[in-house]
């Protein structure tokens, strides 16, 4: 019995862990199967925990053990519940039995039902022999090894040898003693700046040189866009001339002349457009003060009492337009000098009676009369104004425009040939052969010009007994009109058999060669027909009017007399 107990009391410690052991396997046995898995693999195990330690022996008597020894060997199965109880009273943790509570890994899962069990589509069995497939090519070399170890195995670069020494001996280079090279001479600077060529007339005496054009305000080189004179005969000015005629432009609703300048010029991007437009606005703001200028009692002509009162004479129209043109960017000037207008007589002393106005266009300076080109006067007996637009003291070159006008400052006559007229030869009349006589519907109706008319000369004695062309028609070749008239030439009386007609290019212009009888004083008319059948003969055939010659009423107009007595 001694013996059985120090058994017992040495291996108390290990019945401890042999009960705690048959505690989780009858857990494990208890624990219900988890249903096959019809979803994807189940993750894999947990790794499984360790055991814990080892409790340390208990210390117990003799007496405790003798007491503990006579219980168990004299008990059946049914004392093994009671291992755990001692003779200090303290009992041991209940067996766990698996049905109180199970870990979470232990926990019985939720049924899941019949019909909603799905088993997966088997997958085809792989097979399990790879192809082989046929080699694309000769096999690549084998690559290089680069590490260090074998390194020492490459091949090392054989040396580049140099070539052998030259057997000619090399100069020494030069001492310090040898002469320096000559210095070499220094050329002058040439300045840069090119000459600036003027196109423009000489400058003027200072006193009666108007106030410069601000910088910020001078159209620049860039922004012109030829430095060409166009053919202002033909120029198509109808744009500015429309636009200077707008109800807002009207002088009572004017309120500020730089505001005027700049709508009447921000459409055109030329100077000549810019320039034309203001030149159309003054012909319908302002008037001629007739009455002012007869008795010599003129208004202010300064620009803003122009714009107020709304008549000025010659100097009024040339400052109004200086200041326009200069708030429009533009370079522009008031000349003075003298006109040949109202009340001129030949042979007159000179007298400083008009102004008008210079303006520098792309290709130069240009003249212009705002006066003249608005409207002029007429009479006598009864003087008055007649408000009309004269485009041609707007186009025309210095040559014509010097005829009637003469610059105080002879360099503002700015002629296409460099030539500066004296004031004898302007007041001398011409002396040439005088020009056939025209009649109103010459320039009024047609437009035609006077440099266009052939023979240019009154008298025709000279071509009499010869073939001599006749002609006219307008003042450029680049123009055209579409409608036409019906025009005929009659050589000596209106009679039937005299009459010749003219023939018609279709751009304005008519001709026809004819052979002049053989006597003196022969006179030659130029007419249209002006009606037909009591109807305007504009579009009238030459081969309608042949046929009703005789037969129908008409009416026809003079255009040019050659031979007439002026």
């Amino acid at each position: 019995m001694v013996m059985n107990s120090s058994v017992e009391s040495t291996s108390g410690g290990s019945i401890r862990e042999r009960m705690a052991m048959l505690q989780l396997n009858q857990v494990g046995r208890n624990a219900p199967t988890p249903p096959a898995r019809t979803g994807p693999p189940a993750p894999p195990p947990l790794p499984p925990k360790k055991a814990p330690p080892p409790l340390p022996a208990r210390k117990t008597s003799r007496s405790s053990l003798a007491s503990s020894y006579s219980s168990s060997s004299g008990s059946d199965e049914s004392s093994i519940t009671s291992v755990g109880s001692n003779s200090s009273g303290r009992s041991l943790p209940p067996v766990y039995t698996g049905k109180e509570s199970l870990p979470v890994q232990f926990a019985e899962k939720p049924k899941v039902p019949e019909q909603l069990k799905k088993t997966p589509p088997s997958l085809p069995a792989r097979s399990k022999t790879v192809p082989v497939l046929p080699p694309r090519g000769p096999p690549l070399p084998s690559r290089v090894n680069t590490n260090s170890t074998q390194n020492h195995e490459r091949p090392q670069p054989i040396p580049r040898r140099l070539p052998p020494p030259p057997s000619v001996p090399i100069p020494p280079p030069p001492s310090a003693s040898m002469s320096p090279l000559p210095t070499r001479t220094k050329l002058p600077v040439e300045s840069r700046t090119e000459p600036v060529i003027s196109h423009g007339p000489p400058p003027i005496p200072r006193s009666t040189r108007p106030s410069s054009v601000p910088l910020s305000t001078r159209p620049t080189l860039s922004a012109r866009p030829s430095a060409t004179m166009p053919c202002l005969v033909c120029y198509e000015f109808s744009g500015p001339d429309n636009h200077a005629s707008l109800p807002q432009f009207e002088r009572t609703r004017v309120r500020s002349l730089q505001q005027l300048a700049v709508d009447l010029t921000t459409p055109f991007s030329t100077t000549l457009d810019k320039a034309r437009a203001i030149f159309t606005w003054l012909h319908h703001s302002v008037a001629y003060d007739v009455h002012g200028f007869l008795n010599g009692k003129m208004a202010s002509q300064d620009p803003e009492a122009v714009l107020r009162s709304g008549t000025a004479v010659c100097a009024g129209y040339a400052g109004l337009f200086n200041r326009l043109a200069t708030y429009a960017g533009m370079e522009s000037k008031v000349v003075s000098g003298h006109g040949k207008g109202y009340g001129f007589k030949p042979g007159e002393p000179y007298k400083m009676n008009h102004a008008w106005s210079a303006i520098k266009m792309d290709w130069g300076w240009h003249l212009i009369d705002c006066c003249w080109g608005s409207g002029s006067i007429t009479g006598p007996p009864n003087p008055s104004y007649n408000k009309r637009l004269a485009p041609e003291h707007f186009i025309s070159p210095p040559s014509v425009f010097g005829k009637r006008h003469f610059p105080e400052d002879s360099s503002w006559q700015c002629r296409e040939d460099g030539r500066r007229i004296d004031w004898e030869e302007y007041m001398t009349p011409n002396q040439a052969e005088p020009e056939p006589l025209r009649y109103l519907p010459f320039g009024e109706d047609f437009g035609f010009s006077e440099k266009a008319v052939q023979p240019p000369v009154n008298n025709i004695d000279a071509f009499a007994g010869r073939r001599t062309v006749f002609s006219l028609g307008l003042p450029c070749e680049h123009m055209s009109r579409k409608e036409e008239w019906l025009l005929f030439l009659v050589i000596g009386e209106f009679q039937d058999k005299n009459w010749t007609l003219m023939n018609s290019d279709g751009r304005g212009r008519y001709h026809v060669e004819v052979e002049l009888p053989n006597q003196q004083g022969l006179q030659v008319g130029l007419y249209r027909a002006a009606s037909w059948k009591g109807n305007d003969a504009r579009g009238l055939s030459a081969r309608e009017w042949q046929a009703g010659i005789g037969k129908v009423a008409w009416g026809w107009c003079p255009i040019i007399i050659w031979g007439a007595d002026i």
